[in-house]
């Protein structure tokens, strides 16, 4: 791992968790969080695979969760699942970074459905 991304991922984690406004919908700091994520990866076709994705996906998602409320709770619960993202990273363990981000996504597919059955530790889907 870079260590010049594993700065900018720190960077953007800290940038969520000392937001001003823990009550608005954090788009922006999120998308650069995983922009930095992906870029970490080294992969250039993987970035530029997922950049039109990101585009795309984003409007939509960002759009629904703006419907929803969102609230201080949303921010914090976001920017821990970023820390434990980056401080696995930052230890070098990329299983449990995988978990981490399994466990994000989850968590963000519970806010979008508003089912609490996406909570709790996910699967394991790998060995």
């Amino acid at each position: 791992v870079r260590r010049d991304g594993l700065e900018e991922l720190r960077l953007s984690v800290e940038a969520l968790e000392r937001i001003a406004d823990p009550e608005a919908l954090p788009d922006e700091l999120d998308r650069d969080f995983h922009r930095a994520l992906a870029r970490l990866t080294g992969n250039e076709y993987l970035i530029r695979l997922l950049e039109p994705m990101w585009e795309t996906m984003s409007q939509a998602l960002f759009i629904t969760l703006s419907r929803r409320t969102w609230s201080a709770d949303h921010t914090r619960r976001t920017a821990a699942e970023h820390r434990a993202i980056y401080e696995a990273l930052s230890a070098g363990d990329p299983e449990l970074a995988a978990f981490a981000m399994e466990r994000h996504l989850r968590g963000l597919m519970a806010t979008l459905f508003e089912d609490e059955a996406f909570e709790g530790p996910p699967p394991r889907f790998f060995a």
